[in-house]
This record gives C-alpha cells, sequence and structure tokens, in this order.
C-alpha cells in the first residue's frame, strides 16, 4: 500500500503490529519511506553513486525514555528496524508489552522535530542488460493509537540499516558503501 506525504515521501508498509491491552491500543507498522529525487538509474551490472539531502518532520524513537531502557536491557539493535524485530520477534518481548506500549505512548506524545537524512549509498546492477531505477528510501515507524492519532517515527540509531534503495517495483535494490547519516 502506497500514500505520499508532504508531497515528496511515498509510503510503502509492510508488516504491521497491534498491541492491546484493556487500558490501551497501539499499531505500529514498518514504513520505508520513499525519498523523491535521490535516486539513481543502472543499467547491466554497473554502479551509480547516489547522494542526496532530505529534511523530513517527526518523532524520534530515541525520545522515549522507556525505549531506551529496553534497548539497554535488552540489548536490541539500534535503528527502527532493530526495534520492529525485536518487538514482532523477541521472547522477551511478550513479557514486555506493558512497557513497550508505554515507549509508542512516550513516542507519540514527544515534540515533532525535523531530521536531517543524508543518503549515500552505491547502486548496484545484477543483470545483463536491464535497465534499474532507483530510489532512496528511509525506514519510518508508523505508530497509531486507539484515538486513531498517527505518526511517522526515525531513529537517529542506525542509519545505514534504515536506508536504502528500491526500484518502481518497490523491490529491493541491491546497495553497497552505504554511509548515510540521520541528524537529529
Amino acid at each position: 500500500m502506497e500514500d505520499t506525504l508532504e508531497r515528496k515521501m511515498t509510503l510503502i508498509r509492510s508488516k504491521t503490529l497491534s498491541l492491546t491491552s484493556s487500558t490501551s491500543s497501539y499499531r505500529v507498522t514498518k514504513v520505508k519511506g520513499k525519498m523523491a529525487g535521490i535516486g539513481g538509474s543502472v543499467t547491466g551490472t554497473a554502479t551509480a553513486k547516489v547522494v542526496g539531502n532530505y529534511q523530513y518532520s517527526c518523532k524520534i524513537v530515541e525520545h522515549s525514555q522507556t525505549y531506551n531502557e529496553l534497548k539497554k536491557k535488552y540489548k536490541i539493535n539500534s535503528g527502527v528496524s532493530g526495534f520492529f524485530a525485536w518487538i514482532s520477534g523477541s521472547a522477551h518481548a511478550e513479557k514486555e508489552k506493558s512497557s513497550i506500549r508505554q515507549a509508542l505512548k512516550e513516542i507519540i506524545t514527544s515534540k515533532e522535530i525535523t531530521a536531517d537524512i543524508h543518503a549515500e549509498f552505491t547502486i548496484v546492477g545484477t543483470k545483463d542488460n536491464v535497465r534499474v531505477d532507483a530510489m532512496s528510501y528511509v525506514i519510518l515507524a508508523e505508530i497509531e493509537d486507539e484515538s486513531g492519532n498517527k505518526v511517522h517515527a526515525i531513529s537517529k540509531g542506525d542509519p545505514r540499516g534504515d536506508t536504502g534503495a528500491v526500484d518502481n517495483d518497490n523491490e529491493e535494490v541491491k546497495t553497497e558503501d552505504n554511509t548515510s547519516t540521520i541528524t537529529i
């Protein structure tokens, strides 16, 4: 499912998790936000350097004290990807549902800021005589509470793991030498 946010970022939603209790309910969706204007094309097995800057207004995962405590306690991998992987697949996440809901609440109610995303990597063609057009993306967490309040959150923790490129069909494109940064 795709939609355009702020006329510049196209959102590609993937897996959604629901965390509910008798007092609160949250949905968390892992989203790739395609950054318009930052991409490149390759034909065959050629490579192309992609470099660009993008600003995005959003919430920050690390602004949640509970998230930071969980990350330290369970050695959760950094970035939105690491947090999402932990809450969707860790045995510890099952017993920490209350803390996870608290972290999501803290993220939703935190101040929105503008993140500076510097995408820098090389896209790699993988098939002879096939052209690939690629656009860069950043991984976001789309968080929605029981009242329908929906926010997007980013993490500065693992910019190389939370950025990459997709083709026109939203399929992952091979990248190398990712030195992307996310500055809060």
